[in-house]
């Protein structure tokens, strides 16, 4: 498949409150969720798996962005691990409202004054 057009996209490995995170920044969709994955697995296979997906500066986000955060939860949990999800104000809030995800997901939710990385991977916290 040729792709005519590159969405507006980046990915930053951060620390946040001494937590490793993925800050995603523009549209996760069909297009982008590969650059996900990829950064996910690279992190892993150098055994600095992320534990923080922070999506605070997403832009746009379709079913197929939501799958792939949806699929790096499952395969944090299928290494034993944690793999906790920072919404802000922007789009991705939206989908996070709408959907009822606490099974599958750990939000922690900016706007309602939860800090990102404080309590990531604590299995006493509450989901959102």
């Amino acid at each position: 498949m040729r792709v005519l057009f590159e969405p507006p996209f980046d990915l930053e490995a951060v620390v946040l409150g001494g937590v490793r995170a993925l800050a995603v920044r523009g549209e996760l969709d069909l297009l982008t969720r590969h650059r996900v994955h990829r950064a996910l697995a690279e992190a892993r296979a150098a055994g600095r798996a992320v534990r923080l997906l922070d999506l605070r500066a997403l832009d746009f986000m379709d079913c197929a962005g939501l799958d792939a955060v949806l699929a790096a939860a499952r395969r944090a949990r299928a290494d034993g691990d944690e793999l906790d999800v920072v919404i802000g104000a922007g789009h991705g809030r939206r989908i996070f409202e709408l959907l009822d995800l606490s099974a599958e997901l750990r939000v922690i939710d900016e706007e309602a004054g939860e800090p990102p990385g404080d309590q990531a991977g604590s299995s006493s916290r509450r989901r959102r």
